[in-house]
């Protein structure tokens, strides 16, 4: 995301009328913001609700669009494999086909135990390794970020979603899973583990689990420290 916001920057910069409207929404108390921060991340969440408002049609809303063509007998096989699916890939396809119907990141989380980011990343890495198993195109070029859905379709939720990203476990994959035996799996985490690992949550372990650099992430805890807030956006959860 901050590698995006550097390539916007130059163009902010260059807009007279933007820069304007921020020097006058700040006064002598805040901070000047000589690199735009402010303006991009403010931008930046702008165009994430509009498009939300663009995928909802009076209530109703509709899931990502994209197939990678995955057959029933395909996943079976990939579920077998353990350089694919590892323990911790299994907890989350388990954990989303016992919860029976689609489910935000959080919602699962709080059910069955660790943390949102557990879910995220495992998700995004095995989708990786299933595109590079079956030799798949990226849903977005250049980039792994959209490596979810392999696994999932997913859709904004509506008003009584409070607006939550929701996450569907792809029928095919579905069906495999409910095929094979997921019995030495544990469907919830022990409490203690749980605590014991959010307790012991350090820097390391952060950076293990997002796709950030240690620069960026000592960027936007100064920020955070100085302006005492900041917007993040990731992987829908």
């Amino acid at each position: 995301m901050l590698q995006d916001f550097d390539e916007l920057r130059p163009y902010f910069k260059a807009d007279d009328e933007l820069t304007q409207i921020l020097k006058q929404s700040i006064d002598d108390t805040c901070y000047p913001d000589p690199e735009l921060v402010t303006l991009l991340v403010d931008f930046s969440y702008y165009l994430g609700q509009e498009y939300k408002s663009m995928l909802a049609d009076e209530g109703k809303t509709q899931y990502v669009e994209y197939d990678p063509g995955i057959t029933v007998e395909q996943w079976k096989q990939l579920l077998q494999n353990e350089d694919i699916f590892n323990p911790s890939s299994l907890k989350v396809v388990r954990r989303f086909l016992d919860y029976g119907k689609e489910a935000a990141i959080s919602q699962i989380a709080s059910k069955y135990g660790l943390t949102n980011n557990f879910y995220n990343k495992n998700t995004v890495d095995t989708g990786v390794r299933v595109r590079d198993e079956l030799q798949l195109e990226r849903p977005f070029e250049g980039s792994n970020k959209g490596s979810w859905r392999f696994l999932f379709t997913g859709r904004y939720g509506d008003s009584k979603d409070s607006g939550l990203f929701l996450w569907k476990l792809r029928d095919e994959l579905k069906e495999a899973l409910e095929a094979v035996d997921l019995s030495h799996i544990p469907l919830y985490e022990d409490e203690e583990t749980s605590k014991t690992q959010l307790l012991s949550y350090t820097k390391a372990d952060f950076l293990d689990e997002v796709y950030l650099s240690e620069q960026n992430y000592d960027t936007l805890v100064a920020l955070l420290n100085h302006k005492k807030n900041i917007i993040l956006q990731g992987p829908p959860g």
